[in-house]
C-alpha cells in the first residue's frame, strides 16, 4: 500500500523525525480543535482543488479528499501541524498580475506542505506558486514540500461517508451535497 512517504521526503524515518518535534506525544485540546475547525468554516474550495470535498477533521480544515487523506495519516504521529493558509501569504506573479499563494499546512514550524493532484502540478499557475514558495522558504529557513496522490494513502468515498456517520469528521454543505448526504 502507498504510505505517506515522510521518511523519503525528509530523509529520515517517521519515528526519528517526529521524536524531535515539540508536540511529539502530545495532542491539542478538544477546545482548540473546535476553534481550529471553525477558523475557515464554510470557505469554498478553490478551482480544481481536489474535487471540492471540504470539512474539518480533528480540528483541522481540509479542502480536498487529498488533504483529508494527509490529515488522517499525519495526525497519527501527534506532531505540530498548523493551517498555513491563514498564516502565510506568499506573493507571486502570473501573467503580469500580482497574486498571493497560501500553502496548505505547516509542519514542525519549518516545513510548508502543499497537497495537489499530480495532474495540476505542472500548470503555469502552480509552477509560479511553487517557485515563489521555494524562494520564500529559502529566505525564511523553511522547507517546501509538494505532496501528490502518489505520496498519500487516499481515502475512499465510502470511508468519508462512514466517518461522517460516525461523527469523526464535519463535512461542509458542498461536500454533503456531492456525497448525496443532504438528508442528514
Amino acid at each position: 500500500s502507498s504510505r505517506l512517504s515522510v521518511s523519503k521526503r525528509f530523509g529520515v524515518s517517521i519515528e526519528e523525525a517526529y521524536k524531535y518535534m515539540p508536540m511529539y506525544g502530545k495532542t491539542h485540546t478538544e477546545e482548540n480543535r473546535k476553534i481550529f475547525a471553525l477558523t475557515h468554516f464554510g470557505k469554498s474550495p478553490g478551482k480544481n482543488s481536489g474535487f471540492g470535498f471540504s470539512g474539518a477533521y480533528k480540528g483541522f480544515n481540509f479542502r480536498s479528499s487529498y488533504e483529508l487523506s494527509f490529515l488522517i495519516d499525519i495526525l497519527k504521529y501527534d506532531i505540530i501541524i498548523e493551517d498555513a493558509e491563514s498564516r502565510f501569504n506568499i506573493p507571486y506573479k502570473l501573467n503580469n498580475k500580482n497574486r498571493t499563494y497560501r500553502p496548505d499546512f505547516l509542519i514542525n514550524k519549518n516545513i510548508l506542505i502543499e497537497i495537489k493532484p499530480q495532474k495540476l502540478t505542472n500548470s503555469d499557475e502552480n509552477i509560479a506558486k511553487f517557485e515563489a514558495a521555494n524562494k520564500f522558504c529559502e529566505q525564511n529557513n523553511l522547507k517546501f514540500v509538494i505532496l501528490t496522490e502518489k505520496d498519500l494513502t487516499l481515502i475512499k468515498k465510502q470511508d468519508i461517508i462512514n466517518m461522517y456517520k460516525n461523527k469523526e469528521i464535519i463535512l461542509f454543505k458542498n461536500t454533503l451535497k456531492r456525497l448525496g448526504l443532504n438528508e442528514w
